[in-house]
């Protein structure tokens, strides 16, 4: 009986250490978004331009015209909106 006990523990033991060692990192994609209200022109250059400039940092989830009629009775945005995320992995994730 104690060795049946005994030979319980280690496996528990070492099915914790192998949980562990295969443990993940939870991170959230929520933080780091930019948004801008379009739409842009078809015109290459002109859009190039606008697209670069005057981006708006945000958090998901975002409204992006929550504030639109605080500011003006019935003049809240219905139009294009464009969200975009730079994420950089790091080489330990690579297989």
């Amino acid at each position: 009986m104690k060795n049946n006990v005994l030979f319980l523990w280690v496996v528990l033991l070492m099915l914790g250490i192998s949980v562990q060692a295969d443990a993940r990192e939870v991170t959230s994609f929520n933080n780091g978004w930019e948004f801008k209200k379009g739409p842009f022109s078809k015109e290459a250059m002109q859009a190039a331009q606008k697209w670069n400039a005057d981006w708006q940092e945000v958090t998901i989830p975002h409204t992006w015209n929550a504030d639109d009629m605080q500011k003006k009775a019935f003049a809240y945005y219905e139009g294009v909106g464009y969200y975009r995320k730079k994420m950089y992995f790091p080489r330990k994730y690579e297989r």
